[in-house]
């Protein structure tokens, strides 16, 4: 005899609807998990350029510091010479000084054993060349140009005019070439023969020690007179 085959019982109604919610249930879970992956996939994709930028800025900052030292180095270089230069200047500075002092004192004791008005020992005494003190004629700057610096350039326009300003090309003729500072109305400067001008304050002490104009070199006459000298008995006698 032919065995039966047990048959199930036909699901509830609650059962149908449970399969259903869980269905629904997976279908959405399977969408986060999708979801999730596709973040997971950004995230991977985020870290490596992530990477990538921390390894060039890696090697930017191995250039930068490189650099960093090199200029270091040559900051220390800058500064050792610079040290070099001030303590040279100081130096020539305190010579210079010396020898103005030396001038100076020789010139008040020519000035102290000099007899006034003509002296008729030339005659019959030798006669030395005695260099006087150099005078410098000092004038107030007046010029018929205004002239302003902004940004290390140069403009001009005609004074008092309210023009617009130009582009100075070559403003020299308009600033002092030892502290290069522009001229100001009222400045008191001097016109060497050479026709370059300066501040009196910077030019002074330049000219009494070199007797040159410190721009172009040319050198001036210093106003000079003729003093006695007593003479030995064979160089009286040569003269004779």
């Amino acid at each position: 005899m032919a065995s039966k085959i047990p048959t199930l019982s036909p699901t509830s109604d609650a059962d149908r609807l449970t399969i259903i919610r869980l269905s629904s249930t997976i279908s959405l879970m399977k969408k986060e998990v999708d979801s999730l992956e596709v973040q997971v996939k950004k995230l991977d994709e985020d870290k490596r350029d992530l990477e990538e930028d921390i390894w060039h800025y890696q090697k930017l900052n191995k250039v930068l510091k490189k650099a960093a030292n090199k200029l270091e180095d040559r900051l220390h270089f800058v500064e050792a010479q610079n040290s070099t230069l001030m303590e040279h200047n100081r130096e020539r500075g305190d010579v210079v000084m010396s020898l103005m002092m030396e001038v100076q004192r020789l010139t008040d004791a020519m000035h102290d054993g000099r007899e006034e008005g003509p002296n008729p020992a030339l005659d019959q005494y030798g006669s030395a060349v005695h260099c006087k003190e150099i005078i410098f004629h000092t004038s107030p700057w007046h010029s018929q140009t205004e002239v302003k610096e902004q940004d290390d350039k140069y403009y001009w326009r005609a004074a008092n005019s309210g023009d617009t300003f130009q582009a100075l090309e070559d403003p020299d003729p308009y600033r002092c070439s030892i502290c290069r500072e522009l001229f100001v109305e009222g400045d008191a400067t001097v016109e060497l023969p050479c026709k370059h001008r300066y501040h009196n304050d910077c030019v002074e002490p330049f000219c009494r020690t070199r007797q040159s104009c410190p721009q172009c070199t040319t050198e001036f006459a210093v106003k000079a007179e003729l003093v006695a000298i007593e003479l030995d008995g064979q160089e009286e006698e040569e003269q004779q």
